[in-house]
């Protein structure tokens, strides 16, 4: 890449050294003889080269702002007192160490750090596991028949894992049973493949529409709520949830468009209330100030339902009833007593 003449030999290098170290662009370039960003970006754009250096730096820099470089010294005095005895959690929690994001970014950064790091690991667990026996402990091996038991268990989707191993006494404990997984993969994939299927059965579950579900949520609607503002609710489907039933479902859609109207009865009768309420207050105070400021302040809650209202008279799927022509009709009788 070719500088102008006017700018001063070595200034690429000493640009991405500066960016390295962590520096913005537009800091460097208020230096005097420096150019300005828009000089820069042209030069990235004219030289792919230079664009990729560029990028490179920037990254490196990024790391050096957030502490997050690898730092040699003091991940030597990390290793110097995790193999003195120090726990691991107790060092990420020392603030002359290295925090645990920054711990994890030199796991990935320095592969012989990691490496010790498991060294030292494996050491402590060996040493935890003498001490247990020492103290009369017995260290219980994985037993395949035992593992066999709990993922048959686990698979059916009945229990938590929790309760599994609490229902027999030959299972094991739970931290037993974490050491079990570390030391075992193939056993640790047996468990990840029947937690992944519990899961997906207790979401399932949660996503059926039951009679009690239905009549909860036309009950919310009727009181006021739309689709999204149900779906904030502690136990409610989710908003996507809720408008794929009406979607897929033409009779919850017609039950959800019964209690949509329901609720304009709703508005209309609290804005009814409070003018009734903003009446009696200017009554009993002989229309003086007081009664004035009980009216005016009616008069906005009123504009607020009545905006609200005004904003909920869309149903769900109104977009695809108007593209065929043919909106909602309520031509069945309402699901439940009026």
């Amino acid at each position: 890449m070719s500088l102008p003449d006017r700018y001063r030999p070595g200034l690429r290098a000493e640009l991405l050294a500066r960016l390295a170290a962590g520096e913005a662009l537009k800091h460097m370039c208020r230096d005097e003889g420096w150019p300005c960003p828009a000089s820069v970006t042209g030069w990235m754009r004219a030289d792919p080269e230079f664009a990729a250096e560029v990028r490179a730096a920037r990254s490196r820099g990024e790391f050096a702002r957030r502490g997050l470089a690898f730092n040699e010294t003091v991940a030597a005095a990390f290793l110097a007192q995790a193999r003195a005895g120090r726990a691991i959690e107790a060092l990420l929690r020392d603030p002359a160490m290295p925090s645990r994001a920054v711990f994890r970014s030199w796991l990935a950064q320095s592969p012989a750090f990691a490496a010790e790091v498991a060294e030292v690991a494996e050491v402590r667990a060996q040493l935890a596991a003498e001490a247990a026996r020492r103290r009369g402990r017995a260290y219980r091996e994985y037993d395949p028949a035992i593992g066999e038991r709990i993922y048959v268990r686990l698979w059916k989707g009945e229990e938590t894992l929790r309760e599994i191993l609490k229902s027999d006494p030959a299972f094991p404990s739970l931290s037993v049973l974490a050491r079990w997984r570390r030391e075992n993969p193939a056993f640790e994939a047996m468990l990840q493949v029947a937690i992944g299927g519990w899961r997906r059965q207790r979401g399932r579950a949660r996503l059926l529409l039951t009679e009690a579900l239905q009549e909860e949520i036309l009950a919310a609607i009727a009181g006021g709520h739309s689709l999204r503002s149900l779906s904030r609710l502690p136990g409610m489907p989710s908003q996507g949830t809720l408008y794929n039933w009406c979607r897929d479902r033409p009779q919850f859609a017609r039950f959800v468009a019964y209690a949509c109207e329901d609720r304009e009865e709703f508005y209309l009768d609290q804005a009814v209330k409070i003018a009734e309420a903003a009446a009696k207050a200017g009554g009993s105070n002989g229309g003086g100030a007081n009664g004035g400021g009980a009216t005016w302040g009616a008069r906005r809650a009123i504009a607020r339902l009545n905006a609200q209202r005004v904003r909920l008279r869309k149903r769900p799927g109104w977009k695809r009833a108007a593209e065929a022509g043919s909106p909602t009709a309520r031509s069945d009788p309402p699901p439940r007593g009026r």
